[in-house]
């Protein structure tokens, strides 16, 4: 069956032996002829001629991959490990709550400002998000929700429509450093610090003061 051949393939590529060696017969009379074959090959005959012994096989599989062990001479049947597992998420579950306090989030008073933002990952790859927001606080939890977000700097700018357009001059000040096809991602070059995109929005936002 190609099914099998498939199986001694893979078996052969791992086991590292070749799929003639996995399969031996040993020619003769008598009690000399025989066929010796590899433990696996024999685990995979028995599941194909036994529907039995399949299911056997795929339920010591199961008890491993729920709890990491298996004793094949007292298995645990399904629905029982189905309520251990369910078990163990409820406790973990209540000691999250019980250990782990989550974080107050920072409460962001000044509105309609420009900001940068970055995450961890962003940061190492010196990669920032540059926009403007009317509040600060609801935009980084829209943020949040895919990955946890630092605010490197914000600058409030005072009204909506002095914030559209210092987000412009930012943009176009800062357009050579701007990450491909991503409007209001730019890249840190390695020779310049935090302070060309926090300068820029100053500068920016002093235009519209004058």
């Amino acid at each position: 069956m190609e099914k099998t051949r498939a199986f001694l393939r893979v078996l052969s590529n791992e086991v590292l032996i070749s799929t003639s060696l996995l399969i031996k017969f040993k020619t003769g009379y008598g009690s000399e002829q025989g066929t010796w074959v590899h433990p696996q090959v024999a685990i995979n005959i028995s599941q194909w001629i036994s529907p039995q012994f399949d299911v056997k096989v795929s339920g010591w599989v199961y008890e491993i991959m729920m709890t990491g062990k298996v004793d094949i001479t007292n298995t645990t049947s399904f629905k029982k490990l189905q309520e251990q597992d369910k078990q163990k998420s409820i406790k973990i579950q209540y000691l999250t709550k019980k250990y782990v306090r989550s974080q107050p989030r920072v409460q962001y008073k000044e509105k309609y400002v420009i900001y940068v933002l970055t995450t961890a990952l962003m940061k190492k790859e010196r990669r920032y998000i540059l926009g403007k927001a009317t509040n600060l606080t609801s935009r980084l939890s829209v943020y949040n929700k895919s990955d946890e977000h630092e605010v490197v700097y914000y600058q409030s700018c005072g009204d909506e429509k002095t914030t559209g357009c210092v987000e412009n001059m930012v943009f176009q000040y800062l357009k050579e450093y701007r990450e491909q096809a991503n409007r209001e991602r730019f890249i840190l070059p390695k020779a310049e610090e935090i302070k060309l995109f926090s300068d820029t929005i100053n500068k920016s936002v002093e235009f519209f003061k004058k």
